[in-house]
């Protein structure tokens, strides 16, 4: 017999709740990086600090790249801040509340610009 145990559990004083995650990645997807002093599209997610706040400028990605992300509300104009990245350089990023993963691959498709930035 497992005995029970009655806790109740309290939300932690200054940890942020998130309605939800998705992760947005395609390991088909091949993708040939562009080098960055001829990379005339300006800054890419992938190349943003954690903590950045940024403005999506455009998604150079495929259509149904372009279409899942514009279904979780991630679309040219919105604003995001990065909140995780993986030493491979994919990001997690904060859209109203909502936390959304993106593969390395496609946020060096998702040009941005910088609105405000953590100095390290």
């Amino acid at each position: 017999m497992t005995p029970a145990v009655k806790h109740q559990c309290q939300p932690l004083p200054k940890v942020k709740q998130f309605s939800k995650f998705v992760f947005i990645g395609d390991s088909q997807l091949v993708h040939s990086p562009i080098p960055l002093e001829k990379d005339r599209r300006g800054k890419v997610l992938n190349q943003m600090n954690l903590g950045d706040i940024l403005k999506i400028v455009r998604i150079d990605a495929e259509e149904s790249i372009v279409r899942q992300l514009a279904d979780l509300q991630f679309k040219s104009g919105k604003i995001v801040r990065i909140v995780d990245k993986t030493v491979r350089n994919s990001a997690i990023v904060d859209l109203d509340g909502n936390l959304i993963g993106i593969c390395s691959n496609i946020a060096s498709t998702i040009v941005v610009t910088s609105i405000s930035s953590v100095k390290s």
